[in-house]
């Protein structure tokens, strides 16, 4: 069963050759796949629970980065026009 959805998560990361997905991207695609499991013993579902919750806090920490990054931007472009 996880080998299908394996294949269809590396088909869309390797989506338009070359044009590679953000994460943010692959974390929702990653969000929706998790969303169509079926799963058939209390133990396939708590370990989708656990997935979906580890999916959240990688979701938490790409939103933590990408906020870091911009500010890192920006302090960059504010040095840069100071030297000049």
């Amino acid at each position: 069963m996880l080998r299908g959805y394996q294949k269809k998560f590396l088909d869309f990361v390797h989506l338009n050759e070359g044009n590679i997905p953000g994460l943010r991207n692959i974390l929702e695609s990653v969000a929706g796949r998790l969303g169509e499991l079926k799963v058939s013993s209390q133990r396939q579902k708590r370990i989708v629970e656990m997935a979906v919750y580890e999916l959240k806090q990688a979701r938490l920490a790409e939103r933590r980065l990408s906020e870091k990054l911009n500010l890192l931007e920006e302090q960059v472009k504010l040095l840069e026009e100071g030297r000049d």
